[in-house]
């Protein structure tokens, strides 16, 4: 997986002017795709939002004009309703037969005067509680009327005004007295208001036409879209007559119903819709709009068509330019890989000319250095090289040098014993556990113990040549002794404590030597009561360089600090500094388990 990312993700095999180029396009056709997509969201977002409003906008205007005709038809009825003259003809209607024809002549003389005017309303018409009909319509028929499921609900309900939606005037009206068939019908309980009697129930049908008219005569877009429905789904108003009186699937509408106006978007027959609503305040009924979202996204597909051949513009100019970006970049680093060819092959004498100063001229300025630096370097190696072969051969030489010292020193030291000269023989004792300690070359590592007992020896030696100029207190840790440090770190800083911090010291001299544990590394301290040491000087001894000679091994502070360094890390290491009020303490770092 790693490996195909590398070669067809990242190109690994291809060269940096192809990669520049390949990696310019895709970028620049990603973000002319991202930018031409957010474009054409957005300008999706405007529109749907324009036409959403534009549509509810119209909508809400249709609603009124349904509204204002619901509205007029209402003040008739109840200008009948609150006329005295019909109830009272209807209550006297009861005493005799002469009075029950008087009643129907006059109630439907004055409805017919109600309803004269307006060619929308088919009938106006009243059913009192004895069954008895009075219409402005001298074609209804009080049995089929009475048989339509709507006017039976409503004498059921207790409510005093109902709307029934879009239905067949024609099944209680013949179709000669009707006006198109299809009618919307106000109805209401009539009551004696001054008795409070229940008198029968009255209504008002409003042709279908006029609600028809409406949705073609108002600026309503896609008027054919369009479906007035009621409260449960049932369809008052299509432009397809058929489905009037159906009910929708609610659940494809379902937001339709939960709000007073909105829009919304809804898959339909697989096919994503934008649906609108509004609802009427006098009926409560739902104007709803179904605008398919591929026919509103016309211009919306124009724009976004405009924006690809855009970027397609600029995806074409991208890649000229990219080219010739990528010659520019190229082009130096071929000329450094030339060189750096010549370099492999061994000529460490060849030399980039810099042209500019940016990153591939910084470049160019670190090869030159870097190859003259290895150049140099070449010839030091080589030079050293020598130099070691050298110094191979004289430390063979001192390998041997010391085991023939030290078994001459013990016969001496026999001789010495011989003629009972105990302090002679003493220190040719210690002098051959020194050189023998010089003599493993190959030993880098002792005991803390065995450095301790080195650096004794040392003291032994000295004191024959300074008496009792100093003396010399040990305060080791028993816990160290059997850790690992390297030899030969304590001895020439006791040297160093003798000949530069008690130089001018005459007696009282006091050398304390210590080593303690803390925490995970341990410290040894030399410390002296001379005048002290002043920071020149300390500088001078750390940095200065131990000489060698056939007869014996020197060894430095400054070689103690660099041993150290090189062995345990930069973070440990010798510090020399004065003490307060005199003396200079001598301090070395070491870790506890390296």
């Amino acid at each position: 997986m790693i490996n195909f990312i590398n070669k067809y993700i990242f190109l690994r095999d291809c060269t940096l002017q192809k990669k520049l180029i390949i990696h310019f396009s895709i970028i620049i056709g990603f973000l002319v795709i991202t930018i031409g997509l957010l474009a054409y969201k957005s300008a999706e977002k405007v529109i749907s939002e324009d036409v959403s409003s534009y549509a509810i906008e119209r909508l809400q205007q249709a609603n009124k004009s349904i509204d204002v005709n619901l509205q007029d038809a209402d003040k008739i009825m109840l200008s009948v309703f609150f006329d005295r003259n019909i109830r009272n003809y209807i209550n006297n209607s009861q005493k005799s037969s002469y009075e029950k024809s008087s009643a129907q002549l006059e109630i439907t003389r004055i409805l017919q005067g109600n309803v004269y005017a307006r060619k929308d309303i088919t009938q106006l018409f009243i059913v009192d509680k004895n069954n008895n009909l009075y219409s402005s319509n001298a074609g209804t028929n009080l049995d089929l009327l009475q048989k339509e499921k709507w006017f039976k609900e409503f004498a059921e309900k207790n409510i005093g005004k109902e709307i029934i939606g879009t239905h067949e005037e024609t099944k209680y009206i013949p179709v000669f007295y009707s006006g198109s068939g299809k009618v919307v019908t106000i109805l209401r309980k009539y009551v004696d208001l001054d008795k409070n009697l229940y008198l029968g129930t009255m209504g008002i049908d409003i042709d279908y036409t006029i609600i028809k008219n409406i949705f073609e005569d108002v600026d309503v877009e896609n008027y054919k879209d369009i479906l007035l429905i009621n409260d449960d789904g049932t369809i008052v108003y299509s432009h397809d007559e058929k489905a009037i009186g159906k009910k929708i699937d609610v659940s494809l509408y379902d937001q339709t119903f939960k709000g007073n106006y909105g829009s919304y978007f809804k898959t339909i027959n697989s096919k994503e819709q934008l649906i609108i609503y509004a609802k009427s305040n006098v009926s409560g009924w739902k104007l709803v709009q179904v605008i398919p979202v591929q026919k509103l996204l016309v211009n919306a597909t124009g724009v976004r068509n405009k924006i690809f051949l855009i970027g397609l513009i600029c995806l074409m100019l991208s890649i000229v330019f990219s080219v010739g970006i990528s010659s520019n970049v190229s082009n130096p680093v071929k000329k450094l890989i030339k060189v750096m060819n010549k370099v492999e092959e061994g000529n460490l004498e060849v030399k980039l000319d810099i042209t500019s100063h940016d990153e591939i001229g910084q470049i160019s300025a670190s090869f030159n250095r870097m190859v003259s630096e290895i150049n140099n370097l070449v010839k030091k190696i080589y030079e050293e090289e020598n130099f070691k072969k050298q110094a191979e051969l004289r430390l063979l030489q001192q390998q041997i040098n010391p085991h023939f010292l030290y078994n001459t020193l013990d016969s001496i030291n026999w001789m010495a014993r011989i003629q009972n000269a105990s302090n002679i023989s003493s220190a040719i004792t210690a002098l051959i556990k020194l050189l023998q300690v010089n003599a493993q070359v190959e030993k880098d590592f002792i005991k803390i113990g065995e450095e301790v007992e080195y650096v004794k020896n040392y003291i032994y030696i000295q004191k024959f040549r300074y008496g009792n100029k100093f003396e010399v207190i040990y305060e080791i840790d028993k816990g160290i002794e059997d850790n690992p440090v390297l030899k030969l770190i304590l001895q020439p800083l006791v040297e160093n404590a003798i000949k530069h911090g008690l130089g001018d010291v005459e007696e009282n001299g006091v050398i304390k030597i210590s080593g303690k544990k803390m925490d995970n590394n341990i410290v040894f301290w030399v410390d002296d009561n001379g005048p002290g040491i002043d920071e020149e000087k300390v500088l001078k001894i750390l940095t200065s360089e131990v000489k060698s000679n056939e007869n014996n091994f020197n060894i430095g502070i400054e070689n103690i600090n660099r041993r150290i360094k090189l062995y345990y890390g930069n973070s440990f290491g010798l510090k020399i500094y004065k003490l307060l009020p005199y003396g200079t303490r001598a301090e070395i770092i070491i870790p506890l388990n390296k």
